[in-house]
C-alpha cells in the first residue's frame, strides 16, 4: 500500500491520526479508511499519495513554495470582554 494524504480538514476517524499516513499506517487502517471514504463520496478523508500527485498539473512543483509573510491575512479577533469593577458589581 502507498502513503496516504489526509484531506479531512479536522474530521476524525477514531483511532486513526488526522495527518498524512506512512505506507505501514495506511496498510494497517486500510479497511476502516476505505469504509469511511466510501460512505462519504466526494468528501474523502484520506487519498493515496500517488493519486494525489497524478491529479497535479505536469508543471506543478514537487515542493510547497514559500509564502510571503505580507500575503497572509491577519486572523479575526474576538472583542475583549470588559471586566466589571468592584463598584459595578
Amino acid at each position: 500500500m502507498t502513503e496516504m494524504h489526509y484531506i479531512g480538514d479536522g474530521t476524525l476517524i477514531p483511532g486513526i491520526p488526522p495527518r498524512d499516513l506512512t505506507a505501514a499506517e495506511a496498510e494497517r487502517w486500510a479497511a476502516v479508511i476505505a469504509e469511511v471514504n466510501a460512505a462519504r463520496p466526494g468528501r474523502e478523508l484520506y487519498v493515496a499519495m500517488a493519486s494525489r500527485r497524478a491529479e497535479a498539473p505536469p508543471d506543478a512543483p514537487d515542493a510547497v513554495l514559500p509564502v510571503e509573510p505580507d500575503s497572509i491575512p491577519e486572523p479575526p479577533t474576538a472583542p475583549r470582554r470588559r471586566r466589571k469593577t468592584e463598584t459595578e458589581e
